[in-house]
């Protein structure tokens, strides 16, 4: 068996997730644009129940691993800037060790964004 790479332990940043409350403040519909940080985002409209929209951070961390599934990332595992695997990639990121995530629930939609430590 080879040996296996360092992944470092994620901590919890709050400039991290003081970046996320102002990503998700009036539940926008786009991720917003930031080239220091990875971030992780998902805008929950109608068509997603009260409490999946209650809990827009849990639906949403439940729902980015999922891009994985459908969409062929090949044997090399390299995202070449997917758009339909980024929050994933962003998610398992092996040098990134620092996330920060927030939530808003704005009417009948709602928001989750995560930044990470690496672009």
């Amino acid at each position: 068996m080879g040996s296996l790479r360092k992944q470092y332990k994620q901590e919890w940043d709050c400039a991290l997730e003081e970046l996320a409350k102002k990503a998700v403040e009036n539940c926008p519909t786009t991720r917003t644009a930031n080239p220091t940080n990875g971030q992780s985002f998902m805008h929950l409209d109608a068509s997603y129940t009260a409490q999946e929209k209650a809990q827009a951070l849990n639906t949403s961390l439940s729902t980015w691993p999922d891009s994985s599934d459908y969409n062929d990332i090949g044997n090399d595992i390299v995202n070449m800037g997917s758009e339909k695997l980024l929050d994933f990639m962003n998610m398992i990121r092996a040098n990134t060790y620092q996330v920060g995530c927030a939530q808003k629930e704005c009417g009948n939609t709602a928001t989750a964004a995560c930044f990470y430590n690496q672009p």
